[in-house]
């Protein structure tokens, strides 16, 4: 007999009576709360509709979960194991015997349609339980990849006009490459549609441009006369352009008369923005947002030359090239750890330096098959010029045991052990956060989203630099990630949503540890919640804001814990300067702040002075002995 969940029947096409009684059975949930119609009828009809037999095992507590359920007929009893030396303790009853009417249960009991299981719509976690059928019963199943599958395909079908195609094409656009991948999807949304027939003009040369043009089926051919005042003299052709190709993209930069003529070969379908709706649509001109990102190419040479300096003199680099090797270092210290991998301190044996190195066990990425991610990650830092912000690279090193990476900076701690003697006063709070709101704001230019951020891995140095450092979920903003990943206490709701994210997810990650650099908690977790409590949590937005918090930080945490990813704080069109110019922030020198002339204010350098320093730890995995072809570009 299958398991449920494996699929023995299918929905099939629901009856209007089905879909009334799984709404009920999810009008509670978190995760179905904030779903359109046609999101919750997309996701109901992805369900299997699973005969089960009385005695049956559903979920055994321990195996990773990869179904939710929702009780259509019979008992399902919920059994609890406190330790593998105790019985199963019988906790809970779920259930719907036939000809039982669905509706208020009596008190302390679960309404009759019951659902379970909903954590392994986010990702694969042990069983908390064991859920075993008490009589012959029917569930609907529905698996986690089809839960994701029904909502993107949603998201896509909304999109008529196919967004991401487009935003594919713009990507090639020269003029648009200082645009994120959240601005070119807002660019692809606001072009309009238009179709010109077999003969008709597009431009005409010599006529001023102020509209940008992208094919999307047919084609155009351009041409040009030497004289386009002379209306006898025939154009000449000079290139044909077809779907997926565009022009007249100068004209969203200024405004300067036609070189050509652009006429339509057979019906063409176009898609078109003007300069003023690109300005609408962007809340500036293309102008502006060029300027502002060579004025950050400009800071970061800047940057780029003090740490060369820096690393030149003080890092045993020769060339370019660092003149030790792995085991010329030994563990000192561990700032932090994750599931297979440690940021360490370490010191050269012989010089006594200490460095920063990022280490990872090859073991316990294969086991894990995290090999794809580890190596995702390692193209990111690869990538990423080097800021005062987000250190860079030095340099790497991988054996059949390690894969390690040592970083342009000496970390002091993490942020957690800076909070460790209570909340920081709101100046210290202020130049932490600056800092972040930097660092996001260099990756972020990069076209990369961090979704790392949290207290437990964000290192301070010891002139109290607030550097990020942890690159295990970053990945490049080429649209909408629909990835959870991430600490849960600093997910944004669409994440825990799997309703597709962009860079603004980082923005109410910085609202979360904002509000812990004040209170020395995070605003969606209790001592003893577990992840789905928090998980609730978020997705309804239970926020208090503490009395004790000034007025203008009490605002800036409204405005960043949006639920709302477009109305945060950072997230419109002015980016993070809109952020950088709340109230709040008024007191940091930002220009001294980024050219590291800015100095941590006392709350800070007090903690800093007073520092013991990270324990002791060592981090020695054994030599993995199976195949290693995937880390051979890391």
């Amino acid at each position: 007999m299958k398991a449920p969940g494996e699929g023995e029947a299918g929905a099939g096409a629901l009856s209007q009576a089905d879909v009334d009684m799984l709404e009920g059975a999810v009008a509670a949930n978190f995760l179905f709360a904030n779903m359109s119609d046609a999101e919750r009828l997309a996701v109901f009809q992805a369900m299997q509709h699973v005969p089960v037999q009385a005695g049956q095992l559903v979920i055994r507590q321990g195996d990773p979960g990869d179904h939710f359920y929702i009780v259509d007929t019979g008992l399902f009893d919920v059994y609890l194991q406190q330790s593998p030396a105790s019985p199963p303790e019988l906790v809970h009853t779920y259930g719907q015997l036939p000809g039982m009417e669905a509706g208020p249960s009596e008190p302390g009991e679960v309404p009759p349609h019951a659902s379970f299981g909903e954590l392994a719509l986010l990702y694969s976690k042990p069983r908390a339980a064991t859920v075993v059928a008490r009589t012959e019963g029917v569930l609907w199943s529905l698996h986690r990849n089809d839960f994701k599958a029904a909502l993107q395909a949603v998201e896509h079908a909304g999109d008529s006009r196919d967004v991401r195609s487009l935003v594919k094409t713009l990507r090639g656009v020269e003029v648009l490459q200082c645009l994120s991948g959240s601005q070119l999807h807002l660019l692809a949304e606001s072009m309009e549609e238009v179709v010109v027939e077999d003969g008709q003009h597009v431009i005409r040369q010599g006529e001023e441009g102020r509209e940008f043009f992208l094919i999307t089926a047919g084609e155009v051919v351009c041409t040009v006369r030497k004289n386009p005042d002379d209306a006898a003299e025939v154009p000449k052709e000079v290139l044909r352009l077809s779907a997926g190709q565009y022009f007249g993209e100068r004209a969203l930069l200024m405004s300067a008369k036609r070189a050509a003529n652009v006429v339509a070969c057979g019906r063409v379908v176009l898609r078109r923005i003007s300069r003023d709706a690109f300005e609408a649509a962007m809340g500036m001109s293309l102008q502006a947002l060029v300027d502002a990102e060579a004025t950050w190419r400009e800071q970061l040479a800047v940057q780029r030359e003090v740490l060369a300096r820096k690393n030149a003199s003080a890092l045993h680099l020769q060339g370019g090239q660092a003149q030790f090797s792995l085991d010329d270092l030994v563990a000192r210290g561990l700032l932090f750890s994750t599931d297979c991998s440690a940021l360490m301190l370490m010191e050269h044996k012989a010089s006594e330096e200490i460095f920063t190195v990022r280490v990872t066990s090859v073991t316990d990425v294969c086991a894990m098959g995290k090999q794809a991610l580890v190596m995702r990650a390692r193209e990111i830092t690869r990538s990423l010029e080097p800021s005062f912000f987000v250190p860079g690279v030095l340099t790497s090193f991988k054996d059949s045991r390690v894969l390690a990476e040592v970083l342009m900076t000496v970390g002091l701690c993490t942020l957690d052990m800076l909070l460790a003697p209570g909340p920081f006063d709101e100046q210290s709070a202020m130049f932490v956060a600056a800092s972040v709101v930097l660092g996001l704001e260099h990756l972020h230019w990069s076209h990369t989203l961090y979704r790392g951020l949290s207290v437990h891995s964000v290192i301070v140095t010891e002139g109290g630099q607030v550097q990020l450092v942890d690159f295990r979920f970053a990945r490049k903003d080429d649209g909408r990630a629909h990835t959870l990943c991430g600490n849960p206490e600093y997910l944004a709701p669409e994440v825990v949503e799997s309703r597709g994210h962009n860079s603004a997810a980082d923005l109410w990650a910085l609202g979360v540890l904002i509000y812990c650099l004040l209170t020395g908690e995070t605003p969606f977790a209790a001592p003893g919640d577990d992840e789905l409590r928090i998980y609730r949590k978020i997705c309804a937005r239970a926020l208090v804001l503490p009395d004790h918090l000034s007025p203008n930080a009490q605002d800036l945490l409204d405005c960043l814990l949006q639920r709302d990813p477009a109305h945060r704080l950072g997230a419109g069109p002015a980016g993070l300067a809109a952020l950088k110019a709340h109230p709040w922030f008024a007191g940091i020198h930002w220009d001294a702040l980024l050219e590291h002339r800015y100095p941590p204010p006392p709350g800070i350098r007090e903690r800093i002075y007073n520092f013991e320093g990270v324990a002791y730890a060592h981090f020695e995995p054994k030599a993995y002995e199976g195949d290693t072809r995937w880390m051979e570009n890391f």
